[in-house]
């Protein structure tokens, strides 16, 4: 305290103390809301009119002490007033259809069993040949009843390695809903070169939120 007080040239212990003490409030409110200005502009008024009943202060005297605070404040708290923003970590970029169902899932979509599929257990047989998806994974939602013995009921991702394979394939999906009707329309939406295909059982506003994840991933 004495080293503070020659630091600031105040001699007097009890005029020294209550300036340190003002200044540790200015750093104790400087990193809040504005409540600091209003709460230090009363202990600044408090501590003059303390020292002007003690002392015989001039006023240079109250302004070079006023001064001071105001350096110290900004000076000597400045680095902890400066909060450097927070910095999201990057998003990794999803390669596969059971990655993006693994995502969609502990983003808290109600995803239950996942089928990841092969060439050799893909229903369609068009899993790795040209010019079609190289992963498919089909999901269950919890919010459909499931069918015993037969693959879940939900939606389905599909990986593909180019935007046009991609997009061939939804403008195919669609055209077939079209077709043949109400029974075969199907949720569809393209991120990068995977698609994601949903079960219209779903309500649109359970597709819109299915949407609206899956369109946020890093595909």
């Amino acid at each position: 305290m004495i080293i503070f007080g020659r630091i600031i040239g105040i001699k007097d212990l009890s005029v020294t103390a209550e300036v340190f003490n003002i200044s540790l409030h200015i750093c104790r409110y400087t990193i809040k809301n504005v409540e600091w200005q209003e709460n230090l502009l009363r202990r600044i008024i408090m501590s003059v009119r303390k020292m002007r009943k003690g002392f015989k202060w001039k006023m240079k005297k109250i302004l070079y002490l006023l001064t001071i605070l105001l350096m110290f404040a900004v000076l000597g708290c400045g680095a902890s007033a400066s909060v450097a923003p927070t910095k999201e970590a990057p998003q990794v970029k999803l390669k596969t259809a059971e990655e993006i169902s693994t995502t969609l899932k502990a983003k808290g979509l109600l995803i239950g069993t996942v089928v990841v599929y092969t060439a050799e257990t893909d229903p369609n047989k068009l899993l790795g040949r040209p010019n079609q998806y190289t992963g498919k994974v089909k999901f269950a939602d919890a919010s459909i009843n499931q069918p015993e013995g037969k693959d879940p009921k939900g939606g389905s991702v599909e990986f593909f390695t180019n935007a046009a394979d991609v997009k061939a394939r939804k403008e195919y999906i669609d055209g077939i809903g079209k077709k043949l009707g109400p029974l075969f329309i199907e949720y569809s939406y393209i991120n990068g070169t995977a698609l994601l295909r949903l079960d219209s059982e779903l309500t649109p506003d359970q597709a819109a939120q299915y949407e609206k994840i899956y369109m946020e991933l890093k595909i």
